[in-house]
């Protein structure tokens, strides 16, 4: 026979045997809340993220790598990158004399090395 986990809802706080609902995250995170089989599992307000002493000494390389990882993912119209490129693209314009595709170019490059391994 199974093993049942026994102790205090995480929705409801009342003891009894308890089911785990995971809640994933990205990069290989997840929060486990343990429940009992009536109550429904919410989604915690706060995550606990682990990260390595030398990575938060940095946050900045930290964010980058979720903001490239971001890039790297969708190039589609309306995607993270497109919005990118487009801003970028519109500062080129107002800036300079170039025109829009010349702009755009110099972004998807901007944008290309940026997120470059």
């Amino acid at each position: 026979m199974g093993e049942q986990e026994y102790g205090k809802c995480d929705v409801c706080g009342k003891e009894g045997s308890l089911q785990r609902t995971y809640f994933r995250y990205d990069p290989g995170h997840f929060e486990l809340v343990c429940h009992h089989k009536e109550c429904v599992p919410k989604e915690p307000r706060y995550t606990n993220v682990e990260l390595k002493t030398e990575d938060s000494r940095n946050p900045v390389a930290i964010a980058m790598k979720i903001v490239t990882k971001a890039l790297k993912e969708d190039k589609s119209p309306g995607s993270y990158y497109y919005g990118w490129q487009s801003n970028l693209a519109c500062v080129i314009m107002d800036n300079s004399e170039l025109k829009h595709d010349k702009a755009n170019e110099i972004a998807v490059k901007f944008l290309e090395l940026l997120i470059k391994e």
